[in-house]
């Protein structure tokens, strides 16, 4: 059995990348924002100990003195003591402030806690990297069928049936996420990929509008969407503009829904989004 002191670890700027977000790549790590003079850090403490000694190892506790990591704890954007990030796979996946109970913290981690499945979906990971794409599909369907609750296995399915062009399976995984998971930023921006992916498909048959024209619109749409997904956002979000000021509502607002999905491709920061926000907002009233 693994001691407390292998699993629970004192850590600073210089070993963070190393100690955290690459060791959460193996399993999760909770990162501990306290400081001396904190009374909630101090009763937060022993429960986070109890934590990783029960999973041995399948959890790690990184533990960041705040006022030795002033740096750190700014750039993580750390504001109240304690601050508990749990990283996974090399970025924050949820948080938690203040001091909890040991069962609520086993609530929080639960989710991303190792399960038999990942271990299927390490073995597609590295058959990807070998280029062996449909016998990684296999493996994660194995995985997705055995274990359908993990949604880190539904995450990388979803992706390589994206990648591979199978849109009607990518679908079929997104539509059914719980409802913790729906507003998570990967599964939305796997969903505007999904949509964009739908609209850049050829058409089977010619599209023709009320005057029995050519339908050059959905030639614009499709042209944008697969702009969009070959990453030339500003050049797909001005063709949709051109679509959405010719007929705001065509399609029953497709238009507006495929600029949403590059929204979500770039994330609401992303000064492109705010630009094309006002242009639609700008169009539609």
């Amino acid at each position: 059995m693994m001691t407390a002191s292998q699993f629970v670890f004192d850590v600073g700027v210089d070993e963070f990348e190393t100690r955290v977000l690459v060791a959460s790549r193996d399993r999760p790590v909770l990162v501990d924002f306290w400081a001396d003079w904190c009374s909630p850090c101090k009763m937060l403490a022993p429960v986070l100990d109890a934590v990783a000694a029960k999973h041995e190892g399948g959890v790690l506790v990184a533990k960041v003195n705040s006022d030795q990591e002033r740096e750190l704890s700014a750039q993580l954007g750390v504001r109240s003591l304690p601050t508990v990030m749990l990283f996974v796979d090399g970025a924050v996946v949820d948080r938690f402030v203040g001091a909890q109970t040991e069962s609520a913290v086993e609530q929080f981690i639960a989710p991303f806690l190792p399960r038999a499945s990942d271990d299927l979906r390490h073995r597609a990971s590295g058959l990807r990297t070998e280029g062996r794409d449909e016998e990684a599909l296999q493996l994660l369907r194995k995985a997705s069928d055995d274990d359908p609750d993990n949604l880190r296995v539904r995450s990388d399915l979803a992706t390589l049936c994206l990648d591979l062009g199978k849109l009607e399976e990518a679908d079929q995984l997104l539509a059914r996420l719980p409802a913790n998971a729906i507003d998570d930023p990967a599964f939305r921006r796997l969903r505007a990929r999904a949509l964009l992916a739908g609209l850049a498909r050829p058409a089977t048959d010619a599209a023709v509008d009320e005057g029995g024209q050519a339908d050059d619109l959905l030639g614009l749409t499709r042209d944008a969407a697969r702009q969009a997904l070959a990453g030339q956002h500003e050049t797909a979000l001005e063709a949709l503009m051109a679509v959405l000021r010719r007929s705001p509502g065509y399609k029953d607002g497709q238009t507006e829904s495929a600029m949403r999905a590059i929204f979500d491709l770039l994330d609401d920061d992303d000064s492109l989004v705010n630009r094309y926000r006002r242009k639609m907002a700008s169009a539609l009233h």
